[in-house]
Protein backbone atom coordinates (compact mmCIF):
# COMPACT_ATOMS: atom_id res chain seq x y z
CA UNK A 1 0.00 0.00 0.00
CA UNK A 2 2.93 2.40 1.01
CA UNK A 3 4.39 1.82 -2.25
CA UNK A 4 1.34 2.45 -4.36
CA UNK A 5 0.75 5.55 -2.40
CA UNK A 6 4.06 6.83 -3.59
CA UNK A 7 3.86 5.62 -7.28
CA UNK A 8 0.57 7.64 -6.72
CA UNK A 9 1.79 10.33 -5.26
CA UNK A 10 4.74 10.70 -7.78
CA UNK A 11 5.29 12.14 -11.63
CA UNK A 12 4.88 8.62 -13.04
CA UNK A 13 2.14 8.46 -15.40
CA UNK A 14 0.76 5.22 -12.89
CA UNK A 15 -1.15 5.04 -11.18
CA UNK A 16 -3.58 7.14 -11.53
CA UNK A 17 -7.38 8.60 -10.90
CA UNK A 18 -8.59 5.17 -12.88
CA UNK A 19 -6.76 3.05 -10.78
CA UNK A 20 -7.15 4.39 -7.37
CA UNK A 21 -11.04 4.47 -8.44
CA UNK A 22 -10.76 0.73 -8.49
CA UNK A 23 -9.02 0.53 -4.77
CA UNK A 24 -11.15 2.95 -3.40
CA UNK A 25 -14.34 0.66 -4.88
CA UNK A 26 -12.36 -2.51 -3.50
CA UNK A 27 -12.45 -1.14 0.03
CA UNK A 28 -15.87 -0.56 0.41
CA UNK A 29 -16.45 -4.18 -1.11
CA UNK A 30 -13.64 -5.36 1.92
CA UNK A 31 -15.90 -3.09 4.37
CA UNK A 32 -19.64 -4.84 2.55
CA UNK A 33 -18.04 -8.19 2.72
CA UNK A 34 -16.14 -7.41 6.83
CA UNK A 35 -20.38 -6.68 7.47
CA UNK A 36 -21.50 -10.01 5.99
CA UNK A 37 -18.72 -11.59 7.94
CA UNK A 38 -19.73 -10.79 11.42
CA UNK A 39 -23.64 -11.19 10.55
CA UNK A 40 -23.56 -14.99 9.16
CA UNK A 41 -23.03 -17.17 12.55
CA UNK A 42 -24.94 -14.86 14.61
CA UNK A 43 -28.31 -16.24 16.29
CA UNK A 44 -29.73 -12.63 15.67
CA UNK A 45 -29.09 -12.82 12.45
CA UNK A 46 -30.18 -16.13 11.52
CA UNK A 47 -33.40 -15.37 9.81
CA UNK A 48 -31.48 -13.26 7.34
CA UNK A 49 -28.09 -15.26 7.09
CA UNK A 50 -29.03 -17.06 4.00
CA UNK A 51 -29.56 -14.03 1.76
CA UNK A 52 -26.59 -12.52 3.84
CA UNK A 53 -24.14 -15.20 2.85
CA UNK A 54 -25.60 -14.59 -1.32
CA UNK A 55 -24.30 -11.21 -0.67
CA UNK A 56 -21.10 -12.14 0.59
CA UNK A 57 -20.10 -14.51 -2.16
CA UNK A 58 -21.21 -12.16 -4.82
CA UNK A 59 -19.37 -8.96 -2.77
CA UNK A 60 -15.92 -11.17 -2.93
CA UNK A 61 -16.14 -11.74 -6.63
CA UNK A 62 -16.77 -8.31 -7.35
CA UNK A 63 -14.08 -6.75 -4.56
CA UNK A 64 -11.45 -9.82 -6.49
CA UNK A 65 -12.70 -7.94 -9.94
CA UNK A 66 -11.92 -4.51 -8.38
CA UNK A 67 -8.38 -5.83 -7.23
CA UNK A 68 -7.62 -6.84 -10.89
CA UNK A 69 -8.55 -3.49 -12.39
CA UNK A 70 -6.18 -1.56 -10.44
CA UNK A 71 -3.35 -3.21 -12.21
CA UNK A 72 -5.39 -3.50 -15.63
CA UNK A 73 -6.04 0.09 -15.59
CA UNK A 74 -2.62 1.27 -15.12
CA UNK A 75 -1.47 -1.48 -17.35
CA UNK A 76 -3.71 0.27 -20.42
CA UNK A 77 -3.49 3.71 -19.63
CA UNK A 78 0.20 3.34 -20.15
CA UNK A 79 -0.15 2.13 -23.62
CA UNK A 80 -1.81 4.77 -24.04
CA UNK A 81 0.96 7.29 -22.95
CA UNK A 82 3.04 4.59 -25.19
CA UNK A 83 0.67 5.64 -28.42
CA UNK A 84 0.51 8.90 -27.56
CA UNK A 85 4.99 9.17 -27.75
CA UNK A 86 4.47 7.78 -31.25
CA UNK A 87 6.90 9.51 -33.65
CA UNK A 88 4.46 11.48 -35.80
CA UNK A 89 7.45 13.22 -38.48
CA UNK A 90 6.03 12.13 -41.61
CA UNK A 91 2.23 11.39 -42.79
CA UNK A 92 3.03 7.53 -42.48
CA UNK A 93 3.78 7.77 -38.67
CA UNK A 94 1.39 10.39 -37.93
CA UNK A 95 -1.63 7.66 -39.54
CA UNK A 96 -0.32 4.82 -37.08
CA UNK A 97 0.21 6.92 -34.42
CA UNK A 98 -3.60 8.18 -34.57
CA UNK A 99 -4.79 4.63 -35.05
CA UNK A 100 -2.24 4.02 -32.64
CA UNK A 101 -4.00 6.53 -29.81
CA UNK A 102 -7.59 5.75 -31.03
CA UNK A 103 -6.94 1.91 -30.10
CA UNK A 104 -5.26 2.37 -26.93
CA UNK A 105 -7.73 4.90 -25.91
CA UNK A 106 -10.73 2.63 -26.10
CA UNK A 107 -9.05 -0.01 -24.50
CA UNK A 108 -7.59 2.18 -21.58
CA UNK A 109 -11.40 3.08 -20.90
CA UNK A 110 -12.61 -0.35 -20.56
CA UNK A 111 -11.37 -0.63 -17.11
CA UNK A 112 -13.03 2.43 -15.86
CA UNK A 113 -16.38 1.61 -17.31
CA UNK A 114 -16.06 -1.50 -15.50
CA UNK A 115 -15.16 0.04 -12.22
CA UNK A 116 -18.14 2.02 -12.37
CA UNK A 117 -20.60 -0.73 -13.37
CA UNK A 118 -19.02 -2.70 -9.95
CA UNK A 119 -20.06 -0.22 -7.60
CA UNK A 120 -23.10 0.38 -8.85
CA UNK A 121 -23.93 -3.46 -8.48
CA UNK A 122 -22.52 -3.30 -5.17
CA UNK A 123 -25.19 -0.22 -3.39
CA UNK A 124 -28.17 -2.28 -3.09
CA UNK A 125 -25.56 -4.89 -1.03
CA UNK A 126 -25.14 -2.17 1.66
CA UNK A 127 -29.11 -1.25 1.28
CA UNK A 128 -29.24 -4.32 2.20
CA UNK A 129 -27.19 -4.77 4.97
CA UNK A 130 -28.18 -1.55 6.29
CA UNK A 131 -31.21 -3.08 7.05
CA UNK A 132 -30.40 -6.86 7.65
CA UNK A 133 -27.04 -6.86 9.12
CA UNK A 134 -24.90 -6.95 12.10
CA UNK A 135 -26.34 -3.77 13.50
CA UNK A 136 -22.69 -2.90 14.71
CA UNK A 137 -21.58 -2.09 11.41
CA UNK A 138 -23.91 -0.16 10.36
CA UNK A 139 -21.24 2.83 10.27
CA UNK A 140 -19.10 0.68 8.30
CA UNK A 141 -21.67 -0.04 5.80
CA UNK A 142 -22.27 3.51 5.55
CA UNK A 143 -19.23 4.26 4.83
CA UNK A 144 -18.71 1.82 2.55
CA UNK A 145 -21.61 3.00 0.57
CA UNK A 146 -19.63 6.76 0.36
CA UNK A 147 -16.18 4.79 -0.71
CA UNK A 148 -18.53 2.79 -3.69
CA UNK A 149 -20.03 6.02 -4.50
CA UNK A 150 -17.16 7.95 -4.80
CA UNK A 151 -15.39 5.20 -6.86
CA UNK A 152 -18.05 4.58 -9.01
CA UNK A 153 -18.10 8.66 -10.00
CA UNK A 154 -14.35 8.94 -9.78
CA UNK A 155 -14.78 5.93 -12.69
CA UNK A 156 -16.72 8.31 -14.61
CA UNK A 157 -14.34 10.93 -15.42
CA UNK A 158 -12.11 7.91 -17.76
CA UNK A 159 -15.17 6.55 -19.44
Amino acid sequence: MKKYLKDLASKKPIPGGGSASALVGALGAGLIEKTCNLTVGKEKYKSVEKEIKEILKKVKTARKKLEKLIKEDSVYYLKFIKALRLPKDTETQAYKRQIAVKKADARARIAPREIKKICESLLPYCDALEKKGNRMLVGDVKCARILIEAAGKAAENFV
